[in-house]
């Protein structure tokens, strides 16, 4: 596998997934990405950086999006922001830790836990600036849905958090029936940002919970 592709996914996903980025679905996606320039949310260089942060065998938790932050704070990590201020999505979030019993988390940017093994994936790894789910036509899914059934072989522990109907669509045609192993947990809720809106209660969903339980002495430290 070519160096610029171990370097754009880490050394695992590139040996797992690096001949789809020559693939003609994965060049259009490129192709559409270069004529958005800077426009494109996340930026370039942030694309892919949830692979490059966890590589399939550190994986202990998948935590299951729709799409990128259509700002500034966007860096390939799903629900994280680079910036100071926290999304509202992610403060919903932050509320569930706290009810949880967690504590107060105040930091946004969620590279502690991708350093831990939360693998933070969108569902559509790109948008345009201002715009929320503009790419999600691109094809983006097929290779999320790769991703996602390469997890699905590795041998440990994992759990899927899965948050919002993209995600929902993404997971189930990956890894739901008969080809889920026993060990795995797979846990579904609203996205986030649906309870700002009025429509659905993200809170009291117990996910970070019930993943440590699912975890024990691997557990991870979420704030």
């Amino acid at each position: 596998m070519g160096k610029v592709i171990t370097e754009t996914l880490g050394p695992e996903w590139a040996e797992a997934l690096g001949r789809e980025l020559s693939k003609e679905y994965m060049a259009q996606i490129a192709a559409r990405i270069v004529m958005l320039g800077n426009k494109v949310r996340p930026a370039v260089d942030y694309l892919f950086n949830a692979y490059r942060s966890t590589q399939p065998s550190q994986v202990k938790v998948v935590i299951v999006g729709q799409d990128p932050y259509p700002g500034n704070e966007a860096h390939g990590l799903a629900f994280s922001s680079r910036l100071q201020s926290i999304p509202p999505s992610l403060r919903v979030i932050f509320g569930e830790l706290e009810r949880s019993g967690y504590g107060k988390r105040t930091n946004p940017n969620l590279q502690d836990w991708a350093d831990q093994g939360v693998f933070l994936l969108n569902s559509v790894l790109s948008t345009t600036y201002r715009i929320t789910n503009a790419h999600s036509s691109w094809g983006w899914q097929k290779f999320t849905q790769l991703t996602l059934q390469h997890l699905n072989t590795q041998p440990q522990d994992i759990v899927y958090m899965v948050w919002g109907d993209a995600a929902h669509s993404v997971v189930n045609k990956a890894i739901t029936g008969p080809a889920i192993p026993a060990r795995r947990l797979v846990v579904h809720a609203c996205h986030p940002q649906a309870e700002n809106y009025g429509k659905k209660t993200f809170t009291g969903c117990n996910h970070f919970v019930m993943a440590d339980h699912f975890l024990k002495d691997n557990a991870i430290k979420w704030v």
